[in-house]
């Protein structure tokens, strides 16, 4: 950033950006590194949540808050100790991540007389939108253009309150999709373990790829409710040296490194980061539709599933096993894909212009006599 110094503390905005436990969950990679794009963007940043994680986002001068979760009988004493805490610390812009904090952002903007900022990165968080009154809020920043049309068409949102800013990854500097011929094809996966995970048509899948003569490894690298039922079916089905339970990372990228596909079986209609991150990390992706995405793209960027069922799964990833060459050719053009629309640089420099146009409409400015 060019700026001078007195120019960049002239244009410092005080940002509050609230993440609830399921919006750290699908962003953390991409919260970090927007953290660190926002430090050169003259933005004063602070995190709040209830989610104790989102404090490893406290770099350097940023602040992490994280508070009680709003649950009764304490939900009412909390939300205003909140509000208080942010009176004496004026923010400009309130940002919610997701709709679980829509409500709250809402009310301390208000107590506050800052600008409230809201973003949706699924279907999920539009309809929450469909019931927050549009004037209140003076952008709704989205994570794709089918989001931008759901709000543009269905929810009536003008256009001009309507910004499309795409999370930014770190993209690798080679393809590892079936780079090496004497490796055994591995698979990674980290869809939750929970029953819109789908990660038992995953293990289906896996066993009869395995019976139809594939030479396969799965990782499966979620955490949830079902772990154990999961755990019984891979037993069950005499897949235990075909199918390895690992340990939950938020952060999967090293674990990307060396594999071959990247599946997600998630049933979710949301943006999760870890399948742009295995796109921009080189691996070819496998995944059920998401309408809430732009950056899986049928036959361009990933495999689309069809259905979400195991028999589309099964045929999917077969049709990545037998041609590997063409799935090294769609993880090249998938990470170049991702290096193009989803650079860090790029999603940080457009929120923090997004912030400096609503200081800037809000500035009074004192004319000359």
């Amino acid at each position: 950033m060019s700026e001078n110094p007195a120019e960049s503390k002239a244009l410092a905005v005080n940002v509050v950006i609230l993440v609830d436990d399921d919006a750290f969950e699908r962003w953390h990679c991409v919260l970090r590194h927007l953290v660190v794009g926002l430090l050169d963007q003259a933005v004063v940043l602070r995190w709040l949540s209830p989610d104790p994680r989102v404090a490893s986002l406290a770099l350097g001068p940023v602040e992490a808050k994280i508070h009680r979760p709003l649950r009764w009988p304490f939900r009412r004493r909390d939300r205003i100790d909140l509000i208080h805490h942010f009176e004496r610390q004026a923010p400009t812009i309130i940002h919610a991540m997701s709709g679980t904090s829509y409500k709250l952002a809402g009310d301390i903007a208000a107590a506050v007389d800052a600008d409230l900022v809201l973003a949706a990165s699924s279907l999920r968080d539009c309809d929450v939108l469909s019931s927050v009154n549009p004037a209140r809020v003076e952008k709704f920043i989205v994570a794709s253009e089918t989001l931008s049309e759901v709000l543009a068409q269905h929810l009536k949102i003008t256009p001009d309150k309507i910004t499309l800013i795409r999370p930014g990854v770190q993209v690798g500097q080679g393809v590892t999709s079936f780079d090496d011929p004497d490796r055994t094809t591995t698979l990674l996966c980290t869809s939750p373990f929970e029953r819109h995970g789908g990660v038992e048509h995953l293990i289906e899948a896996i066993d009869a790829l395995c019976a139809r003569g594939h030479k396969i490894m799965a990782f499966l690298m979620g955490r949830g409710r079902e772990e154990s039922t999961l755990r019984r079916m891979v037993r069950d089905r005499g897949l235990l040296g075909r199918v390895a339970f690992s340990l939950s990372m938020d952060d999967p990228i090293s674990a990307m490194h060396g594999a071959d596909v990247f599946v997600d079986t998630s049933n979710e209609p949301a943006f999760r980061e870890h399948s742009l991150q295995a796109m921009a990390s080189g691996l070819v992706v496998v995944s059920n539709a998401n309408a809430s995405v732009d950056h899986l793209r049928d036959g361009e960027t990933a495999h689309i599933c069809p259905r979400a069922t195991p028999q589309s799964l099964i045929d999917t990833i077969d049709k990545v096993l037998v041609d590997p060459a063409a799935a090294h050719r769609m993880a090249l053009a998938a990470q170049q894909y991702a290096r193009e629309h989803h650079a860090v640089s790029t999603m940080a420099q457009s929120l923090a212009a997004t912030y400096r146009k609503l200081a800037v409409a809000r500035a009074t400015f004192s004319l000359a006599e």
